[in-house]
């Protein structure tokens, strides 16, 4: 069987490790099958492997895409229609879909007959936030349904959406679809059960981050002694400023500087800033050097090391004695770890992360909004939370059991649509 594999990826290591946690695993479930994976210009142990062909990545014909981001700029729920609309309309039939891969001009069912199943690996790119991968998934969804072949989806956060026109054609993708995993068990699950999919189709399995193990302790240990930092002897950190889908103001950025000199101060604990996304204009390193302006007593140290990898952020997290942070990834990496964190959030877009967080880890103290915060108070919830130790062991449990059972469900639906 010819699989492709799919994802969202950009220069972020939580979606590298959704991609290489998946890849990885279908490699393991399906040993003879050919694999292939939409390439972007990322590393990642995947390019490496003589198993894994690198397909190049498919855009809507040139022209269309710049249309569509032209009329979004309004930002207005009839700008919207006006860009999902003729899309519905053309997809009468997904299969004529213009698109241009590798500069070769092809419709989307030319594209998909070289292949005999699509899986999207997981992320938050289902939604109008990210409009442009949104038409993407949903036309290469529904060419491969109309095809009569498998697609399978993992690890995915579905929303939020900020018109309902945007939905139209992701809830017609995922009905066609055979099968939608999720990681979020809060807003994602209820828009599955309010659109009346199949109740067989969908299931929450958790991140397919959980695909993906932390690096050797002994590899992790020596990162520590670089930056001279003893194991559960620092707090993690991450802050993301991005204009499009985080526009933290100013004043927020004071007062998460605030937040984190109390706590440090109380730890007597110098404070990792570690980083998920690494856009070079926007990414969590120069929000991490713009946050050290704010934090005026703490010891700051940046974990900018040149062979950085998902697996290593993972296995340093695991280490840390608490974790905030506003990156999704950042606070699955530290809870896997067993490291009770705290997910900071402002904005629609990450309020649905920080929900989906508590629910799936089962305590709604792992969340706090930077609407309005009180800095005492919410100095010592984060310090309560970083010393309760019942909390760290149950996450070190619940982490295993969210291990077993993404496996479990990954496997058991590879299995009932691939083979």
């Amino acid at each position: 069987m010819k699989i492709l594999v799919d994802c969202g990826g950009y220069l972020n290591f939580g979606d590298i490790s959704m991609l290489e946690g998946a890849t990885l695993r279908l490699l393991h479930v399906l040993p003879q099958a050919e694999i292939s994976v939409t390439y972007r210009a990322f590393d990642t142990v995947l390019w490496d492997m003589p198993e894994i062909t690198k397909q190049p990545e498919y855009n809507m014909r040139p022209g269309i895409e710049n249309i569509f981001a032209s009329l979004f700029r309004e930002k207005s729920s009839a700008a919207t229609a006006r860009i999902v609309l003729p899309f519905l309309g053309s997809l009468l039939s997904a299969n004529s879909v213009p698109l241009s891969v590798n500069g070769k001009l092809m419709s989307a069912g030319e594209f998909c007959e070289h292949f005999d199943a699509l899986h999207l690996s997981g992320g938050g790119y289902l939604t109008d936030t990210f409009y442009i991968q949104l038409l993407r998934k949903c036309c290469l969804i529904l060419a491969f349904t109309e095809q009569s072949k498998p697609v399978v989806l993992t690890g995915q956060q579905i929303g939020p959406f900020r018109s309902r026109f945007s939905k139209s054609p992701l809830l017609r993708a995922l009905r066609a679809a055979s099968f939608v995993g999720l990681r979020d068990p809060a807003d994602s699950l209820t828009m599955c059960q309010s659109a009346n999919l199949p109740m067989d189709s969908y299931e929450v399995m958790g991140d397919d981050s959980f695909g993906l193990p932390p690096v050797d302790d002994m590899v992790v240990a020596r990162v520590l002694s670089d930056y001279g930092l003893n194991p559960r002897g620092f707090i993690g950190l991450n802050v993301r400023r991005n204009r499009r889908y985080n526009p933290l103001e100013l004043q927020q950025l004071h007062e998460i500087g605030e937040l984190v000199d109390k706590i440090a101060d109380r730890l007597k604990m110098p404070v990792l800033i570690v980083p998920i996304a690494y856009d070079p204009v926007e990414g969590d390193l120069v929000t991490g050097e713009e946050m050290t302006k704010y934090i005026n007593s703490a010891t700051t140290l940046m974990l900018d090391h040149k062979n950085l990898t998902p697996a290593l952020i993972k296995g340093v997290l695991s280490q840390a004695f608490g974790a905030l942070g506003v990156s999704y990834h950042f606070c699955m990496f530290a809870l896997s770890g067993g490291v009770p964190t705290i997910c900071i959030y402002d904005g629609r877009y990450y309020s649905q992360k920080a929900r989906s967080l508590c629910v799936f880890w089962r305590d709604e103290r792992l969340a706090l909004s930077l609407d309005n915060v009180q800095i005492n108070s919410a100095a010592e919830h984060i310090l309560n939370i970083f010393e309760d130790n019942r909390l760290r062991s149950k996450l070190s449990l619940n982490s295993q059991q969210a291990a077993v059972r993404w496996r479990d469900v990954f496997d058991r639906r590879v299995n009932q649509f691939f083979i």
